[in-house]
């Protein structure tokens, strides 16, 4: 009787462990969904600006540089929506959207900045944390000192505030070497219809490297080249950066 139930048991034992392997091997893990990418649009005054938008959760918005589009954010967008809301704009004259340029003026910090602010308006997302790099971390600073509300908290990467350089002892030399390094060959390169050496000039005088644009990835390169209208504008010597001052 007694090796009877040692047997029973031992059974017993062996179907509640089969079962509990079984129903392991087919568990189905719960992963994460990865957030779906969506091309948008919204018009101002009917210009049409185009932007990508992913994720859910508090938003957080990306202003590209001077010579890049939506697409120098996608990293970042993978990454932030996961757990926010992001969105990357293509700013005015910026691919895809139309380059039809009917003012030079439309160009400036201060035009950016208001565009900015009006679709921060128009998408109605509450104050978001806006983010923005270069050319655009200027425009993203106007933007947040104009209409704060609409701003949660401000990540700038390298804003080109010059004016803010005027009582560095080397601000002047330093801004005559950009002028002659870079601003005028650039400018000449682009009067001369040779878009791809100007903006070879450009980037490797924003980078510090003369060698950059050539040592660049072909799908940098190509995105460079799809955005020639603004440092075309930036070379001409237009005064497209407004004066600010921490006084």
């Amino acid at each position: 009787m007694k090796n009877v139930l040692l047997f029973s048991c031992a059974i017993l034992l062996l179907i509640l462990f089969v079962g509990c392997k079984e129903k392991k091997s087919t568990e189905v893990i719960d992963t994460p969904k990865k957030a779906e990418k969506e091309f948008k649009t919204v018009e101002l005054d009917g210009y049409k600006i185009n932007y990508l938008d992913m994720g859910e959760g508090e938003p957080v918005v990306f202003v590209h540089g001077a010579i890049s589009d939506y697409r120098v954010w996608e990293a970042q967008m993978d990454a932030f929506s996961e757990k926010y809301h992001v969105i990357a704009l293509s700013r005015r004259y910026a691919y895809p959207n139309d380059q039809t340029i009917h003012d030079s003026n439309d160009y400036s910090v201060k035009a950016h900045a208001k565009d900015l602010v009006n679709i921060l308006q128009r998408l109605d997302l509450g104050p978001v944390h806006l983010v923005g790099h270069s050319y655009g971390g200027y425009i993203s600073l106007m933007a947040a000192l104009e209409r704060q509300e609409l701003v949660k908290d401000l990540t700038l990467l390298e804003p080109p505030v010059g004016s803010m350089m005027a009582s560095v002892p080397e601000a002047a030399e330093l801004n005559a070497a950009w002028v002659n390094n870079v601003v005028i060959p650039a400018s000449k390169a682009f009067a001369a219809d040779n878009d791809e050496r100007g903006v070879a000039l450009f980037v490797g005088g924003v980078m510090g490297d003369s060698l950059y644009y050539e040592k660049a990835p072909q799908n940098e390169r190509t995105m460079w080249l799809a955005n020639t209208h603004e440092p075309m504008a930036v070379a001409s010597g237009a005064e497209l950066f407004p004066m600010l001052s921490c006084v």
